[in-house]
């Protein structure tokens, strides 16, 4: 329950993030901030409506199949290449690879590492030759909050979750162990009461047989070994069904 409880929160702030993206791209068309890194707007209303639509269904599926959203977000970047770059889609990207960082396998994660890294210096590097130093210095800034905190994010997520796993199965191996010894500690305890118990009766059985050998009148003599005896087997049966373990075959002495 607890489980299912933490998938379906995690899946509604996913929801919730891309309905955001949305309003935010939305916003961004309204003002006319859609694009940046140019003046020069060549999407078509169509093409914004579309883009958006399809980062959004993008980020819907991020939580279930991270890697395929995550190549369903390089396609659209490929075809925001030519008349973008638009700003809500990269936002849009952020997300997405926070939740590839997050949700994602190993490999994934350090596939969305790599290309963060990459992406990150390649901006750079094309800013600083397309426009100076200053340009590049802001692309690769933009890298850093658009790219890499998400990912620096992530892993924080990620190591935070895996620390609290280990802590969780540290608890339950101890507590597993103390019970055993609690078990362990009160089978002992049992079985030197059984010791006593069955010892004495065996005794008083050795005795009273000694004197039905000499009794004129044997019979409650013999009656009451019969009595120790079955007393002995009782106590044996009780002892038996007490320290049988979970799973244990309990033989049943008659």
């Amino acid at each position: 329950m607890t489980i299912r409880f933490h998938r379906d929160s995690m899946l509604t702030g996913a929801n919730v993030m891309a309905a955001g993206t949305l309003a935010v791209g939305l916003l961004m068309w309204a003002s006319g901030s859609f694009v940046f890194f140019t003046d020069v707007d060549r999407y078509p209303w169509y093409g914004k409506l579309g883009i958006l639509s399809a980062a959004f269904l993008v980020q819907l599926s991020a939580q279930r199949r991270p890697a395929l959203a995550l190549g369903a977000m390089g396609l659209l970047l490929a075809f925001d290449a030519y008349a973008g770059p638009s700003l809500p889609l990269w936002i849009a990207l952020s997300d997405v690879m926070y939740i590839g960082v997050v949700r994602g396998s190993d490999r994934l994660r350090r596939v969305v590492i790599v290309l963060g890294v990459v992406a990150t210096v390649a901006g750079a590097v094309a800013g600083a030759i397309a426009g100076g130093a200053r340009a590049g210095v802001l692309t690769g800034l933009i890298g850093v909050a658009l790219l890499l905190s998400p990912i620096g994010y992530g892993l924080s997520v990620v190591a935070t979750r895996r620390a609290a796993d280990a802590e969780k199965s540290a608890a339950v191996a101890q507590a597993q162990a103390e019970r055993a010894a609690a078990l362990a500690d009160e089978r002992r305890r049992l079985s030197r009461e059984l010791h006593d118990t069955v010892a004495g009766h065996v005794s008083a059985i050795a005795i009273l047989s000694e004197a039905a050998r000499d009794a004129a009148e044997p019979g409650p003599v013999v009656e009451s070994i019969r009595g120790n005896s079955l007393a002995a087997l009782g106590e044996l049966r009780a002892m038996i069904d007490l320290l049988a373990t979970d799973g244990d075959e309990i033989t049943t002495v008659r």
